[in-house]
C-alpha cells in the first residue's frame, strides 16, 4: 500500500466534515471498473482513497479535541 503523508492529509474544520466529504470529488473513493487495467497501484486504490479519508476524519476529530478537550474535564478541574 502506497504511503500517505501526514503533511498531505488536508484539515477540515469540524462543522464541513460531513459536506467536505460529500461535495468535494478529490475525496471520494475512485472505485475500479470492469475497464480498468489491474495493476498493483489500481488494484490498492480504493483502500488508499479509504485511508485518506479516514485519515481527514481522525485529523478533523483531532482538531475538535484540541479546540473544545479543555472543556470535557471541567467538573473534575475545580
Amino acid at each position: 500500500m502506497p504511503t500517505i503523508s501526514p503533511s498531505l492529509v488536508p484539515s477540515v474544520t469540524p462543522g464541513n466534515l460531513f459536506s467536505t466529504f460529500t461535495q468535494d470529488d478529490t475525496l471520494n473513493i475512485r472505485w475500479l471498473t470492469a475497464t480498468d487495467p489491474v495493476f498493483y497501484e489500481a488494484m490498492n486504490r480504493p483502500h488508499a482513497d479509504i485511508a485518506l479519508r479516514q485519515l481527514t476524519m481522525a485529523k478533523t476529530v483531532d482538531l475538535l479535541s484540541l479546540s473544545i478537550g479543555h472543556q470535557a474535564m471541567f467538573p473534575f478541574l475545580i
